[in-house]
């Protein structure tokens, strides 16, 4: 079997990406000497062959970039917003054309065939790069399989643990997440519980490691584990946890939450907050309640604020300009890890005037 990049680099301890650029000869690749020579003396003695279709592929002569995604569904359940890719390839497409650069987009309905795909694209010669827009770990075994071609990409999501020098672009969560607490903390609120996405995914466990930390931070205290309920919620069952919060004895009640398990999540908590006579706003007597909101997402009968998380459009502009085009062109970027923070604004409200009848809020309706 033909060693892979991967190997070499695990052979001599050093990154996938020095590997490639070294052995492909790529510009703006610093590496000494007698690093360099290493790793071609270890490519020779393992047998290491470049992936010749990889190599064209990478020649820059297509003027196309590949922008390939997972099958909607499973982007849907790895994180809220998680499928809205047609807003990322509109953004991402209008930056290219502005440059000279098409954008070929490719779905496909499994990961088996997306990772097939892929290979028929190196072997086609049909884009000069990929952009990976799926969610995890799906996306890490798509880049892991691209860096062994040697093939150049961008990819969404949080990988810079495992895969630091990875060019890859995705939201600022644990800022977020600061910037939500800050803004409670300030109103004069101490008692924060968090609603949160499944902590599986890269972006839950971000999120729900910057509540942690920002809250922390400020009680000067870990958060009790009581005020954290993290999962996928339908507005029923996330209705259940806040009732059960503000149920608790005064002391321990919670006066504010953070929501970042979408939709269901701000629908559950108003349900919740109603059932206990309390009104989510930041009124006195009321509730606030900040967080992370997909674009479609409107209130029933509170206001709130939210970083609009699912219009892809502002990251996908800022992915092409400082991680997309860098790469097409050589050139190092400023950093490989992009990380971009969105601005927390009111969510719509439909205004449906005064709560329901606690013995109508079953957590199931969407309007009385």
């Amino acid at each position: 079997m033909r060693p892979t990049l991967r190997q070499i680099a695990q052979e001599i301890g050093v990154s996938t990406s020095l590997v490639s650029g070294v052995l492909n000869d790529r510009d703006g690749v610093w590496v000494s000497d007698t690093k360099r020579q290493l790793i071609l003396d270890t490519a020779r003695r393992l047998g290491y062959r470049p992936h010749e279709a990889a190599r064209s592929l990478r020649s820059g002569k297509s003027r196309n970039v590949a922008f390939v995604y997972a099958p909607p569904h499973a982007a849907r359940v790895s994180s809220p917003g998680g499928g809205s890719h047609h807003g990322a390839i509109e953004a991402m497409a209008e930056s290219l054309a502005r440059r000279d650069l098409d954008l070929i987009v490719k779905a496909y309905t499994s990961q088996t065939d997306l990772l097939s795909g892929m290979s028929e694209m190196a072997r086609s010669q049909s884009c000069d790069a990929v952009v990976l827009w799926s969610p995890e770990p799906e996306g890490r075994e798509q880049g892991l399989l691209l860096e062994d071609l040697g093939i150049p990409f961008v990819i969404k999501g949080r990988h810079e643990v495992e895969n630091p020098g990875w060019y890859q672009a995705d939201f600022d969560h644990e800022r977020m997440m600061d910037e939500a607490v800050a803004d409670l903390f300030e109103m004069g609120h101490t008692r924060i519980a968090y609603l949160g996405r499944s902590p599986d995914p890269g972006a839950g466990r971000a999120l729900l490691a910057g509540y942690r930390a920002a809250l922390g931070g400020r009680i000067g205290a870990t958060p009790p584990e009581s005020w954290m309920a993290m999962g996928h919620f339908s507005p029923t069952k996330a209705a259940e946890r806040v009732d059960g919060w503000w149920s608790l004895p005064e002391h321990q009640c919670p006066t504010a939450c953070i929501v970042t398990a979408g939709a269901a999540g701000w629908h559950g908590l108003e349900i919740g907050l109603a059932r206990s006579g309390v009104v989510l706003g930041d009124g006195p007597g009321q509730a606030p309640a900040r967080g992370e909101a997909e674009v479609t997402t409107t209130l029933l009968y509170g206001q709130a604020s939210a970083a609009r998380i699912s219009s892809m459009r502002e990251l996908a502009h800022r992915a092409t300009d400082e991680l997309v085009v860098p790469l097409l062109e050589g050139e190092e970027p400023a950093d490989p890890v992009l990380r971009y923070l969105p601005q927390m604004l009111p969510l719509p409200s439909l205004g449906l005037g005064a709560m329901p009848p606690r013995d109508r809020l079953t957590g199931t309706e969407a309007a009385p």
